[in-house]
């Protein structure tokens, strides 16, 4: 379905290693538009098996990355992607949801 490409298309878009900031920035407002405005992510995610495992994996990875960026406006966007993320499919993200905490509470600790 058309959902799936475009959510593996804008989690390519928010990969920091290969997108600069400001198509990084257009990508974490599209996903947390569509985020925001699909009307069950947990129902679709189990209607597509695909969607799922983008969401898990790919989008997942370039958030993770994209939570240690330096500029606040892709830290705030990425931080609220990540809520909404959490928030549609938490059963299935548990090991993502500890990866990224662990993460967090590293780098402040490392601070």
């Amino acid at each position: 379905p058309a959902l799936v490409a475009i959510m593996h298309r804008l989690a390519a878009l928010a990969d920091p290693l290969r997108q600069d900031n400001s198509i990084c920035i257009l990508a974490l407002t599209l996903l947390n538009i569509a985020l925001e405005t699909m009307s069950d992510v947990d129902a679709l995610s189990v209607q597509f098996p695909r969607l799922l495992s983008v969401m898990q994996n790919d989008l997942c990875r370039n958030l993770l990355r994209l939570s240690t960026s330096q500029d606040l406006s892709i830290l705030g966007l990425t931080l609220r992607v990540i809520f909404n993320l959490f928030n549609g499919i938490k059963d299935h993200l548990k090991v993502q949801l500890e990866v990224f905490i662990t993460s967090v509470h590293l780098r402040i600790l490392s601070s």
